[in-house]
């Protein structure tokens, strides 16, 4: 039995999880997964690799028990292994056309199958935590300002009338769903999941931040519309550019200090 707090509905969080790993595992997965026709070549051993990488998803927002006790993960992935294996040749092979209504549909209830089976073993809570209040302190000194929805502080918030700089064009021939380029540089991805509970949300991911970085900010997130998410892509770019600059910067100084 699934509960959490209302801010963070478990059930989203939970369907969130499962729809973005998904979707955003490699094409060789899902093309493994499903086959290269209905019931042609379909490589099942990919279902536990599937299977833990949703749960590592999951994890960062989620926490499974199964009879008051936390649930370990080898059992969690049983269950949804057992949901991957149960799907049919056609519906798994329809998934791979996640831009037509039948791969949408396809989708959504592979999503759902796993979360019901998920929700009916585990009971399931929510680890988020909620944005701190916002009274005056005991000094009389402000604190922090509340987060936005999306996690951003309201200083950062991208406004509507903001249009991105960059180029941008579809992923595939059609759908929401967009990359981003800095030249010939892929600098970024946005784009929608109509499976998700909510559809009008447009989701967008750097396109790997060079590790040596430490970034201030995340690197994925969710904005309302396609501008204002393309807006961030960009703008958290332009701070990676800063990072590498400053860093090598201060790289040359010391070097001119031994």
């Amino acid at each position: 039995m699934s509960r959490g707090r209302s801010m963070y509905p478990v059930q989203e969080l939970l369907t969130e999880g499962v729809t973005l790993h998904y979707v955003l595992m490699s094409q060789s997965f899902r093309r493994r997964f499903a086959g290269m026709a209905v019931g042609k070549r379909r490589d099942l051993t990919v279902v536990s690799p599937i299977a833990q990488g949703m749960i590592g998803r999951m994890a960062l927002n989620l926490a499974f028990s199964f009879e008051g006790k936390p649930a370990p993960n080898g059992m969690v992935q049983q269950v949804i292994e057992r949901e991957l294996l149960g799907v049919s040749d056609e519906d798994a092979f329809a998934t791979l056309k996640r831009a037509t209504p039948e791969g949408s549909a396809a989708v959504t209830a592979l999503v759902d199958r796993i979360t019901a089976a998920l929700s009916e073993t585990f009971e399931i809570v929510s680890t988020v935590k909620p944005p701190g209040p916002n009274p005056m302190t005991t000094h009389g000194e402000p604190r922090k300002a509340d987060l936005l929805p999306n996690g951003w502080m309201p200083c950062h918030q991208i406004s509507l009338d903001d249009a991105p700089r960059m180029r941008w064009t579809r992923t595939w021939a059609d759908g929401d769903d967009f990359i981003g380029f800095d030249g010939a540089m892929t600098i970024g991805r946005i784009f929608r999941i109509e499976a998700l509970e909510e559809p009008a949300k447009w989701l967008w991911l750097l396109a790997h931040p060079p590790a040596q970085i430490k970034l201030e900010h995340p690197s994925c997130g969710w904005e309302l519309t396609a501008r204002q998410a393309a807006v961030r892509v960009e703008y958290c770019y332009r701070k990676i550019l800063l990072s590498i600059h400053a860093d090598t910067h201060d790289t040359m100084r010391k070097g001119r200090q031994w």
